[in-house]
This record gives C-alpha cells, sequence and structure tokens, in this order.
C-alpha cells in the first residue's frame, strides 16, 4: 500500500460534509457511524475531533467509538477477529445501537442543529 498524504482526518470530514449535501438535494438524510478499530488502520484517539468536526459541518453521526471505548478493555479486544473485524456479538451490539438510534426524534441523533 503506497500512502498518498498525512491528512486523512481532514479528508474523511471534508469527503462526509460532501456526501451529507448530496444527501440533501436528493431529499435524503445521511447518518454517519463512528466505529471503533483495533488500531491497525487508526487510532481511536483521533476519532472524537473527526466527529466533532463533522457535526460543525452539519453531519448527522451516531458515534459508536466512543460507546465502545467505555467497555472493559478486554471486552473491547475480544470484539475484533484476527483480521480487524469485528465478531458476530459486536456486530449486534452495532446493529442494537443503529435501529435503537433511528427509532429516535433525529434531533437526538449528534448533528449540528
Amino acid at each position: 500500500m503506497r500512502r498518498v498524504h498525512q491528512d486523512g482526518d481532514n479528508v474523511a470530514v471534508e469527503l462526509l460534509a460532501r456526501l451529507n449535501g448530496l444527501a440533501h438535494q436528493q431529499g435524503a438524510e445521511l447518518l454517519a457511524i463512528a466505529l471503533p478499530t483495533n488500531g491497525v488502520i487508526g487510532s481511536n484517539g483521533r476519532l472524537p475531533s473527526v466527529v466533532k468536526r463533522a457535526r460543525e459541518k452539519g453531519v448527522k453521526v451516531l458515534d459508536l467509538g466512543a460507546e465502545a471505548l467505555k467497555l472493559e478493555p478486554g471486552q473491547l479486544r475480544r470484539s475484533f477477529l484476527p483480521g480487524g473485524h469485528y465478531v458476530p456479538a459486536m456486530n449486534a451490539w452495532v446493529a442494537d445501537h443503529v435501529a435503537s438510534a433511528l427509532r429516535q426524534p433525529a434531533r437526538a441523533i449528534g448533528g449540528s442543529e
């Protein structure tokens, strides 16, 4: 893999903002979901800043990264398969949280409202 820049956080925020604009132009709503990683592809410590900046640009973000990082460290570590994907139980945890958030009023999901 060849690295072409060192600005992934800014690129992610700008792409989310552009996608949000395109969704609104089409009469749709975008809900970005922030998820923790196993640390191989990036630091979870950078996630709060990306979430905050995306929200400042009007993107609705369900921050499951912050929720997952509250888990006991061993439990979080056991949530990943060796290749970095989530175990089935973690996928179910994410699905439950997404379903719950979608049942809430729009203002309950993080955005810039």
